[in-house]
């Protein structure tokens, strides 16, 4: 999937990946606001990336939290 342009914010998620979550894929996130997400268990409270082969390029995160791994983004 291509996601591009888009706006992310105050997205909670119980476990992972509260803005996006990419899993076994071939995702391209570009241009995007990341900002104020939470995952309020272990990773990433912005994007997280699993077993993919992403591009991950002009992304402004700000402001994302998780209580585990990689508040903005885990790669």
């Amino acid at each position: 999937p291509r996601i591009a342009g888009c706006v992310f914010t105050r997205n909670d998620a119980h476990d992972e990946g509260g803005a996006i979550f990419s899993e076994d894929s071939s995702a391209v996130i570009l241009d995007n606001v990341i900002d104020g997400n939470t995952s309020a268990v272990t990773y990433a409270g912005g994007v997280i990336r699993r077993n993919c082969e992403s591009v991950i390029a002009g992304n402004a995160f700000t402001n994302n939290h998780t209580y585990g791994h990689g508040g903005g983004l885990f790669y």
